[in-house]
This record gives structure tokens, C-alpha cells and sequence, in this order.
């Protein structure tokens, strides 16, 4: 199973990783499609990257990032695929597939 994360700010992906409301958490096995919402009541990076370590995630997605959070990232095994946008549900479609 893999594990992909989504910042998200009203349903589209957050323009910087640390400014987000929720996160979408993408479980994809055996070409099923498993869709988890967290919403976030802070806007501390370092408290959404611990979160998202601990949750397994194995692939993060999002806007704007910087370069000390997505090192972070790298070093607890976390790929990062930055500079994304767009609605949330666009996202999902082009991973499910």
C-alpha cells in the first residue's frame, strides 16, 4: 500500500505547505482508492511533517515548500513532489489511475 498526502486549503492543494486546514490522505492498494481527511488546527510545519511521518506516508504533494522542510522530508523517506496545483479532486483522478 502506498501512502500519499495532500495539504489542502478549501478542497485545492495548499499554495505552501505549511498554510493548509486539512490534509488528504491517499491510500492506494490493489487498484482501489481509499480517500482519509485530517483537519489541522495549527499552521506549524514541523507539527504537519511529524504528523504526516507518523501516519506512514510515503509521498507528500503540494505547493510551495521550503527547501529545510523538504530536506526534512527526505531524511525520514518521504518523497516530495512540490510546485503542485490545482482542485483536490484532479489530484486524486491523476493518482487513481
Amino acid at each position: 500500500m502506498q501512502r500519499i498526502a495532500v495539504p489542502l486549503l478549501k478542497k485545492r492543494i495548499a499554495p505552501y505547505f505549511g498554510h493548509c486546514d486539512e490534509v488528504l490522505l491517499l491510500e492506494l492498494a490493489s487498484g482501489k482508492t481509499r480517500r482519509r481527511f485530517y483537519p489541522l488546527c495549527a499552521e506549524d510545519p514541523w507539527a504537519i511533517g511529524l504528523f504526516l511521518a507518523r501516519m506512514d506516508v510515503q509521498k507528500l504533494i503540494c505547493g510551495g515548500i521550503w527547501s529545510l522542510h523538504k530536506d526534512w522530508f527526505s531524511t525520514h523517506g518521504i518523497e516530495v513532489i512540490d510546485n503542485q496545483r490545482g482542485e483536490m479532486e484532479s489530484i486524486v483522478q491523476k493518482l487513481s489511475r
